[in-house]
């Protein structure tokens, strides 16, 4: 019941580390809580990734497991990285809550075909109550088939 009502990120790097996980940007979140959330003082876990978006945005697809809760996307044209994510738990304590996040970017290793002068980042905020649906997909298995 809770809403988002703004993500925004401060000092934003001019320069990522190729490699390196100590590029850290702050995030700052906004959330309004319905009355609900503030009578039962609700619980909360606070999603926020990085993402280097590539022509146009993917759609990011979020498998909601509260405090396990995992992403993927649905490629367009391009492939977009995730390259930081970071998760707050968070109580429904007051009507408008901000958020303060450090999240840590990691560029990681890149191939010899890839080459970046530059990266288009954007952050994708989700919020997940304590009740509410939960997915997580199995480790992958093989079996024959019978003919």
């Amino acid at each position: 019941m809770a809403k988002i009502l703004k993500v925004k990120a401060s000092k934003f790097p001019e320069i990522i580390e190729v490699g390196g996980d100590s590029t850290i940007i702050p995030v700052h979140t906004e959330i309004e809580f319905h009355a609900i959330d503030l009578r039962l003082n609700m619980d909360y876990v606070l999603y926020l990734y990085a993402y280097d978006i590539r022509g146009k945005i993917d759609i990011p697809i979020l498998l909601n497991n509260w405090d396990d809760s995992s992403i993927s996307y649905i490629p367009q044209e391009t492939e977009d990285d995730v390259l930081g994510k970071i998760c707050e738990h968070i109580s429904a304590n007051k009507k408008v809550q901000t958020v303060n996040s450090k999240l840590k970017l990691k560029l990681g290793i890149l191939d010899n075909n890839k080459h970046y002068d530059h990266r288009h980042l954007k952050i994708f905020a989700e919020l997940i109550p304590a009740v509410g649906v939960a997915s997580k997909w199995s480790e992958a298995f093989e079996a024959g088939v019978a003919h």
